[in-house]
């Protein structure tokens, strides 16, 4: 008998939470306006100046691919093509102010942020693994979506060890420091605060690694192989191991959040459907 993955729609709750994570953490940029859009009195103020009701927001956000209007970003961060030539220099600086990325009279392809490309790139192969109910793409996902947690954790230590000069945090030949030691010590001592592990976030995020590593990374089988229905269980887990994490550490530092990790982060449930139930 046939089946497919089925993308729910989100519970009305799980909607609001999502709609409130973006007002608070997301990259909209409005603080210069409305300053801190924490409280749900403000966040109806905020949507009532640009004729919406909070409520109808967030019934419309059940649907997976609904816009939040006003509040989500849709630049992306993936790249951008540069176009040079004789005597042209397109450089990137970091919040430091040191240049960190430069061409110079070529074009080319330039990333002013490595952690939110991977993020959009696991994005288009999670989409993809849906689609065409794909193990191999669900892993591609999987290794750029880890791959961006520790470009971030990665640019966070960069600027501890600049602001830093005789405490860096060294991973190198001579000090080798696993990506869980990164987020679990790391993480709290350059935030200056608690990182909560004891939750679901978490746990999928380590049993997501251990399928990285030994399927994707580290593989040592000859062939690939997977029920559908523990890949709808995996396709699910991106949203708390992933997308869920990477949304905690960017709160956890007082980061603006890019709104593709807050939507995700509230991805709706996917089921594993035959075709009939579909139909239905």
């Amino acid at each position: 008998m046939e089946q497919r993955l089925q993308v729910e729609r989100r519970p009305r709750k799980d909607a609001r939470d999502m709609v409130m994570a973006l007002a608070l953490y997301g990259n909209h940029y409005h603080e210069s306006d409305w300053g801190n859009l924490s409280t749900t009195r403000r966040v109806e103020e905020f949507f009532a100046a640009g004729d919406y009701t909070l409520g109808e927001v967030i019934e419309e956000c059940r649907d997976k691919d609904s816009r939040v209007p006003l509040l989500e970003n849709l630049i992306p961060i993936s790249g951008w093509k540069v176009g040079g030539g004789p005597g042209v220099v397109v450089s990137h600086t970091d919040s430091e102010g040191n240049e960190v990325a430069r061409l110079e009279g070529e074009s080319g392809f330039m990333v002013a942020a490595t952690d939110a490309a991977l993020f959009e790139k696991a994005v288009d192969d999670f989409e993809r693994a849906i689609a065409r109910m794909s193990y191999t793409e669900y892993l591609s996902a999987l290794a750029n979506g880890l791959a961006s947690i520790e470009a971030y954790i990665a640019q966070k230590a960069y600027q501890h060890n600049v602001r830093n000069p005789g405490d860096e945090l060294l991973d190198d030949k001579d000090h080798k420091v696993a990506f869980e030691d990164k987020i679990r010590e790391w993480a709290p001592k350059m935030a200056g605060a608690k990182l909560d592990l004891g939750n679901k976030h978490w746990a999928h995020f380590q049993r997501l690694k251990r399928v990285r590593d030994t399927e994707h990374t580290h593989t040592k089988s000859p062939a690939l192989h997977i029920s559908y229905r523990e890949l709808c269980k995996l396709l699910n887990l991106f949203r708390t191991g992933i997308a869920g994490l990477s949304l905690n550490l960017h709160a956890l530092f007082g980061d603006t959040t890019p709104s593709v990790v807050v939507k995700y982060a509230f991805h709706p449930d996917i089921k594993l459907v035959t075709v009939e139930e579909q139909a239905s």
